[in-house]
């Protein structure tokens, strides 16, 4: 059980750097386009990955969750 909340929380991190890294990228590419679009681009690439945070929050928090019971009842 302990090996599963580590796991979790793994997958939970990288998911997160991953997503950060992504929308880093997606953004940098958008300053050559005129305001207008870029501003609306901008609002799909932070709509995208505000499910993606969620998500990786979700398996972050139940990761620490595993970890913290199995090392009180342990």
């Amino acid at each position: 059980m302990f090996a599963l909340g580590i796991a979790l929380l793994l997958v939970g991190i990288v998911m997160r750097i991953s997503l950060r890294l992504k929308d880093h990228y997606s953004t940098k590419n958008l300053s050559p386009r005129p305001v207008g679009q870029r501003s609306a681009a901008m609002e799909i690439i932070r709509l995208k990955s505000q499910r993606g945070f969620v998500d990786s929050g979700l398996l972050i928090l139940s990761g620490l969750i595993i970890v913290l019971l199995t090392a009180v009842f342990n």
